[in-house]
Parts: structure tokens; C-alpha cells; sequence
């Protein structure tokens, strides 16, 4: 038989009992009092037994200031009324979860809770209090709210940006697109790869940034889409997500108008910088074809009539002119050559150079012509617009000069409704539109973009010096005109000029042949700093019959003139001089003897026109190089001008 324990032992164990427990209530004690959460206990009809310290944290309230009280008291008052309906389902059901609702602190302000709690019975079981905790969760859900808002504006700002916008995996997968994206790309692209979507790629893009992105990088950059060959501004930034991994987000800004405008400016500043050189250059050409088509003209009246050197001079004569008509061309790309500007009907000029063409072209390549008589008159020189028409027309018979072809010309009128779907920034106004177009070879879209940089030709060593098309755009720009070019290889080329019209017309000058080379005595200095045009101009002059004076410096010619203002009827300036202009001479001689009359001769017009030198006193310009009959005519043009005036 077991052993029945002592008295003593007995005690001894209750006593280690009593410890335990007591014990294990201090603990409990210490935890309820310690708990991060509060803790509340309520009696079968909602009044509090029990609260703990976190609770009067909580809410602000000192122990005594609840105990006894109903719950409802320290709710919302929205919240009092439900409490009422809801507080018996609790008891019934024994247990509540994660219910929210408002309490009221003691400062009478508001907060959220998580409310948790659970029915405690006795041995019957029946009901004996509630045990209950609860966790403020106002900050939280104002987070929340604030995430969602901020969510919602961000995605509604994502939803309504005009520029496509993306978001990618680390793994190259779409996980969004916003509509822009969609309606660029014309369907769904949410899970699938990224290159293959936007781009129709196999493969990674060759400009993508990944890995800067994935160090967690932000990058900017221009890229050109395979898809559809349109130019974009691509900024891309990293979104960071809680795992730490990174997706990448990509907008894109649509650049294609404005590299095409760039592009357009960037043509323009070097077709002017060339112009400023071509000028220059001419000028010198000039100077130094003057002496060669003076001398051969003399050399020509000085020789017998049945001269067997008459054919060289003639040929001397025929180079010199075909050089002076290169120079001409330069000097229209770079806008300093002298024009005849007046009203023109443009359909009598198209319609001579299309005759004038005919004979050249070959018999396969057929002509169409649709050039309306009632085309508005334009305000041009005749020669350029011959210019222009004969050069698009050569290139375009050139480009179908093997196979054959149709080579069509069209003239008529444009008004505002049609310039706005040629896409080209043109003013407003009527205008004369001329369309060249041929079903040659075509240009490719390399070449297109250069069709136009003066000296580019793609025809073979001596068919070309590729100043044609850039005369033609520079005669055209000087208009105020635009020049649309459209094609493809093989699907031939069209060439559209847009010319501003007028409405009114008006007589145009009528231009009388000279027969017979005008002469006279009068005394004329001639200044300019190339000797052999000095020796030239004052062969032609004494051959004329006048008496000339030759100084290679205008500070000295001004001289000349200071000491004897009578000495010449007749000044014959360069424009071009070291010390001293032709136009800055010509204001010191008004200033000395306004009367006396002033010829400016220039192997371009860079400086200064005709209409500003009249305004301080010249009568006429010169364009070098200068034939005989053209400055006899113009001495005594001005000559017979000036007695007449000192005669009044």
C-alpha cells in the first residue's frame, strides 16, 4: 500500500500551490497591466468591469471615470444604437472578429478601432462577463485612405496622359498600360513581353536601359521605333516594390513633328551658311570673269570680219557665258542676284518650258500637261520661275530617261482649305501650286532627306554639279514658297511648289531692244581695287568715247574728288574695297557734290540693293560680269538722266 502523506507534507505542498498561483497572478497581473493592447470587460448589460491601463491611454479616461458605466457611453453616437441591437447577438454567439467602429476620447475627439472579443461563462455555462481587446487603428486607416486616394489620382493622371506610358517587370513583362499605350500599339498588351509588343521585336530592344534601371537609375533618352519608324523622347524611372524588386516605368513623348522641324532647321542654317560662302565666292568668280569676257569682246571687234580667230574668240565668248551663268546660279541659291520682279502669268511660263522641253525628251516618256489659264498671277522674275520649271522637269524625264515612263505637269490654284492638307506651314492667301511628277526610279529616304544640300547629285561624274534642286529651293524660299517632295524606289517622285499668289495684276514693263550702242564724251572716274577690271572697264569706256580716270583706292578716289568736285560727270564704284565701300564712298561724294551721279558695279548684291543705294544718291547697279552693250547703255542711261535734272 502506498504511504499516506503527513500533515506536514500536505501543508508544505498547499503552501508551494498558493506560491505557484500567486505567482502566476502576479504574472498575469503584470502582463494585463503591461498589455500594448486594450483590454475591457463588461457585465450581461454592456457595463464595464474591467478596463486595463492601454485601454485609458487609449481613450484618455482614468479608471474610475469608466468602471460601472455602459459601454455605449464612450461610443459615437452613430455607434450607441447599434451597440444596443448588436451587444445580445455577441452574448448569443460567443465571439466577435475585426468589427470597426468609433469610440470617443475623453478630449472629445474620435478613433478608429479593431474591436476582438469573446463571452466568458461559468461552470454552468452561463453567461459571466465579456473579455475584449481592441486596437486603434485611425492612423492606419487614414494611410490607407490616403494610398487608395493616391493611387486612384495617380492612375486617373496615367489614364488621362496623352503621351503612351508602360510599366514592366524585371522580367520584361507588361503589367501596365495606360489608353495612350493601348490605342498606340491597337490592343491589350498586359502580359506580354515588352520588346515584342511595342516594337514587334524578337528580343530585347537595342537601346533598352534595364540594368540601369534595376540599379535603381532613372534614365532619358531618344530612340526611333522599328514598328513604326516614329521618334520618341523615352523617360524611364524605377518603381520600387516591397520585395524589393523593380519594375520599370517608360513614357513616351511622340518627337517626329519635332525632329522633322529641327531637322528643317538645321537644313536651313546650312543652306545659308552655304549661300554666305557661295556669295563670296561669286564675287571673286566675277571679278576674275569680267577681264576674260571684256578683253574677248574687244579682241572680237578688233579682229577682220573674215578673221579665221573669230570661231576662238566666239568659243572664248560661249565658255565665258556658260560661266557666267553657273555663277548666276549661285548667286540665285544664296538670293544676291539681281531680279526683274513683277506680276507673272505662271501658266505662260510652264507652258514654254514644257514646248522648249518636248524636243529633248525622248519619245518614251510621255508628257501629260494640266495647266489651268486662270492660275492667278504671281510676283516673281520670269527667268527664275523659267529656272525652276526647267530644272524639276530635267530631273524628272532624267530619272525615266531608261525605262520610259509619264512625266506629268500641273499648275492651278490653291486656296486656305487645300494648304492646310498639304501639311507644310505656308501663310495664308490664295497660292499657285506646280507639281512636277514622274514614275521614274523614286528616292530613298536617305538620299531625300540631301536632295537639296547644294553640290549633292547622285548622277554620274559630269551629268550634274548639283546646283539644280538648290537653286530651286533657294528661288522658291525667297518667295515665301514651300516645296513638298514625295516618293519611294521604285514609285517614281513628285515635286509640289507652293507659290503665294496675288489677286490684282498690273502692266508689266515692256523691255525695247537697243539696236545700236549708245556713245559720249563725258569725264568718268572709275575706282576699284582689281586692276585688270580697272583695265578693262576703261577700255570699254574710251572705246565708248568717254574720258576716264582709273584709282585702285576709294579713300584716294574721295580725294580726287574732294579737290576738284567739277573734274567728272560720272562715278563708276566698286562695291566690294578694303579701305572704303562702294556704298560708304558714295555717301561722302553726295555729301561733297549731291548732283553727281553714281554707278555701283558688284559681282554680288549681298550688301545693300538697289532700291537702299538709291536712297543715298545711285543712280543704277552693275552685276559683274558686265557686257559692253550693258554698261553703254547704262552710262548713258544715268548720263542723259543727270543733265536732264540739272537742266530742270
Amino acid at each position: 500500500m502506498t504511504e499516506k502523506p503527513s500533515y506536514k507534507a500536505l501543508e508544505k505542498k498547499i503552501q508551494k500551490l498558493e506560491s505557484d498561483h500567486k505567482r502566476d497572478l502576479n504574472r498575469f497581473n503584470l502582463l494585463y497591466e503591461r498589455a500594448p493592447l486594450a483590454y475591457q470587460s463588461l457585465d450581461e448589460n454592456g457595463n464595464f468591469i474591467e478596463i486595463n491601463p492601454s485601454w485609458c491611454d487609449a481613450l484618455g479616461y482614468s479608471r474610475e471615470e469608466v468602471i460601472g458605466k455602459s459601454f455605449g457611453n464612450f461610443l459615437h453616437p452613430d455607434w450607441k444604437d447599434h451597440f444596443k441591437e448588436k451587444f445580445p447577438r455577441f452574448k448569443a454567439i460567443g465571439e466577435i472578429l475585426g468589427v470597426e467602429f468609433e469610440m470617443v476620447k475623453k478630449d472629445g475627439s474620435l478613433i478608429l478601432v479593431s474591436f476582438h472579443g469573446k463571452i466568458g461563462k461559468d461552470e454552468n455555462g452561463n453567461f459571466q462577463q465579456t473579455h475584449c481587446i481592441f486596437q486603434d487603428i485611425t492612423q492606419r486607416k487614414r494611410a490607407d485612405v490616403a494610398l487608395r486616394e493616391s493611387e486612384e489620382k495617380y492612375r486617373s493622371m496615367m489614364e488621362s496622359m496623352k503621351d503612351p506610358a508602360y510599366i514592366c517587370s524585371p522580367d520584361f513583362q507588361v503589367e501596365y498600360a495606360n489608353p495612350a499605350m493601348t490605342k498606340r500599339v491597337g490592343r491589350d498588351v498586359i502580359g506580354e513581353k515588352c520588346f515584342k509588343a511595342l516594337h514587334g521585336l524578337g528580343g530585347k530592344c537595342p537601346w533598352c536601359t534595364h540594368d540601369i534601371i534595376q540599379q535603381g537609375n532613372s534614365f532619358d533618352q531618344d530612340i526611333v521605333s522599328p514598328m513604326d519608324g516614329r521618334s520618341f523622347n523615352v523617360s524611364q524611372s524605377p518603381i520600387v516594390h516591397d520585395d524589393g524588386s523593380i519594375s520599370k516605368m517608360t513614357v513616351y513623348r511622340d518627337t517626329t513633328n519635332f525632329k522633322k522641324i529641327e531637322s528643317q532647321l538645321l537644313h536651313a542654317q546650312k543652306i545659308e551658311a552655304v549661300g554666305v560662302l557661295a556669295g563670296g565666292i561669286a564675287h571673286d568668280f566675277n571679278n576674275i570673269l569680267f577681264p576674260v569676257v571684256g578683253f574677248a569682246e574687244m579682241l572680237k571687234e578688233d579682229l577682220p570680219e573674215n578673221s579665221e580667230f573669230h570661231k576662238n574668240v566666239d568659243e572664248i565668248l560661249a565658255g565665258a557665258v556658260r560661266a557666267k551663268e553657273l555663277v548666276k546660279q549661285i548667286l540665285t541659291f544664296s538670293r544676291q542676284a539681281e531680279l526683274d520682279i513683277k506680276p507673272l502669268k505662271s501658266h505662260l511660263i510652264i507652258k514654254e518650258v514644257s514646248k522648249l522641253i518636248r524636243s529633248t525628251i525622248p519619245s518614251s516618256i510621255e508628257i501629260k500637261k494640266f495647266i489651268d489659264a486662270k492660275t492667278l498671277p504671281i510676283l516673281a522674275d520670269p527667268t527664275q520661275i523659267h529656272q525652276v520649271a526647267m530644272n524639276l522637269i530635267t530631273n524628272a524625264y532624267q530619272a525615266m530617261s531608261e525605262p520610259g515612263g509619264v512625266l506629268t505637269i500641273r499648275l492651278q490654284n490653291i486656296e486656305d482649305n487645300d494648304l492646310l492638307a498639304s501639311d507644310l506651314p505656308l501663310g495664308s492667301g490664295p497660292h499657285v501650286l506646280l507639281s512636277i511628277e514622274d514614275t521614274g526610279t523614286g528616292i530613298d529616304k536617305i538620299t531625300l532627306e540631301r536632295i537639296f544640300d547644294p553640290y549633292f547629285t547622285t548622277k554620274p561624274k559630269g551629268k550634274g554639279t548639283g546646283l539644280g534642286l538648290s537653286v530651286v529651293h533657294g528661288i522658291v524660299t525667297g518667295y515665301g514658297g514651300k516645296i513638298k517632295v514625295t516618293s519611294s524606289p521604285e514609285h517614281g517622285t513628285k515635286f509640289d511648289v507652293y507659290l503665294p499668289a496675288i489677286k490684282t495684276d498690273m502692266k508689266s514693263v515692256q523691255h525695247h531692244d537697243i539696236k545700236q550702242t549708245p556713245t559720249g564724251n563725258e569725264r568718268i572716274l572709275l575706282v576699284d581695287d582689281e586692276k585688270q577690271v580697272l583695265i578693262v572697264e576703261q577700255m570699254i569706256l574710251e572705246r565708248l568715247g568717254y574720258t576716264v580716270e582709273c584709282n585702285d583706292s576709294s579713300s584716294e578716289a574721295l580725294e580726287a574728288i574732294k579737290t576738284n568736285p567739277d573734274a567728272f560727270d560720272l562715278v563708276i564704284s566698286d562695291m566690294t574695297m578694303p579701305d572704303m565701300t562702294g556704298d560708304q564712298l558714295a555717301q561722302k561724294i553726295m555729301e561733297i557734290k549731291p548732283i553727281l551721279p553714281i554707278i555701283i558695279c558688284t559681282g554680288f548684291s549681298e550688301r545693300i540693293s538697289l532700291e537702299n543705294l538709291r536712297s543715298i544718291g545711285v543712280k543704277a547697279l552693275l552685276m559683274k560680269p558686265i557686257i559692253k552693250a550693258k554698261m553703254a547703255i547704262t552710262v548713258r542711261k544715268v548720263l542723259d538722266e543727270a543733265k536732264a535734272t540739272d537742266t530742270r
